[in-house]
């Protein structure tokens, strides 16, 4: 599953990117994701593998650090809570520019797979 918790937010704002004008398109200011719609969508989620599935958690964006480290604390807190022995994976694409040395270490103390692009 890929999940966007900022949608199109992003820092850079580049031209080439198809996703920075969604908002404008929509009319709407994207928010960051709820912490009731994170709960629902990792239950559901989860629910929906099996015991022996590998499940992952793909996170993009726009920029998905925007969202800060709390957010993403809170969602391996709930993969924990509903995970159980299932094996979770959880991935993020960034364009890097908001990581700093407290991001770096949570993501490789929670063994995140990283992706950089710009």
């Amino acid at each position: 599953m890929m999940i966007k918790p900022v949608s199109s937010r992003c820092n850079l704002h580049c031209e080439y990117c198809y996703y920075s004008g969604k908002s404008h398109l929509l009319n709407i200011e994207p928010e960051i994701m709820s912490r009731d719609v994170l709960e629902a969508f990792t239950r559901q989620n989860i629910a929906m593998h099996g015991r022996e599935a590998v499940i992952e958690f793909a996170w993009h964006g726009g920029e998905p650090l925007l969202a800060g480290i709390e957010f993403f604390r809170e969602a391996l807190s709930l993969q924990r809570k509903y995970g159980g022995s299932r094996k979770i994976r959880n991935t993020l694409q960034t364009n890097a520019t908001l990581l700093d040395d407290e991001y770096c270490e949570f993501f490789r103390a929670n063994d995140f797979l990283l992706g950089v692009s710009i």
